[in-house]
């Protein structure tokens, strides 16, 4: 009797450690994964986007702020375009208002990168618009240059 025990117990523990190492492959290849996928930069997330999406908000219309980025001719330059569907757009920009401070974000929705950010003090949200549109894609040229 003691001799089966044993076998049985041998049975047991031996599944454990094949379990254990199965999941213990199958969560370093997913870590593996996970930091391939996480490991572009800013430069190379902003280089490789097409679509932009301008996140409505209460700090500015983000139809006026559209406006003042399709005035210049860096968007078109980089093939990057404003889309209206927030599912289809490889980047996000929203802008929030504290006091006379209008904080621009613009993120990778795929990794939750803030691939730029930054902002502008003006007195109300036309000002405002005017100096994101030149401030947005002022940074947006710096970031694209990182490597």
């Amino acid at each position: 009797m003691q001799h089966r025990t044993t076998n049985l117990t041998h049975a047991f523990l031996f599944a454990v450690l094949l379990t254990t190492a199965a999941a213990t492959h199958a969560t370093a290849q997913q870590r593996t994964i996970t930091t391939t996928a996480a490991a572009a930069t800013p430069g190379e997330i902003l280089r490789t986007a097409r679509t932009l999406y301008i996140a409505p908000g209460r700090a500015v219309e983000a139809n006026y702020l559209q406006y003042k980025l399709l005035r210049t001719d860096a968007l078109a330059d980089w093939g990057i375009s404003i889309v209206e569907d927030e599912q289809a757009a490889d980047l996000h920009l929203a802008v929030e208002q504290v006091r006379l401070n209008y904080i621009f974000r613009i993120t990778d929705p795929r990794t939750s990168t803030i691939v730029v950010s930054g902002k502008v003090v003006a007195i109300n949200d036309p000002v405002a618009a005017e100096f994101l549109g030149t401030e947005i894609i002022k940074r947006m040229r710096n970031v694209r240059r990182l490597r």
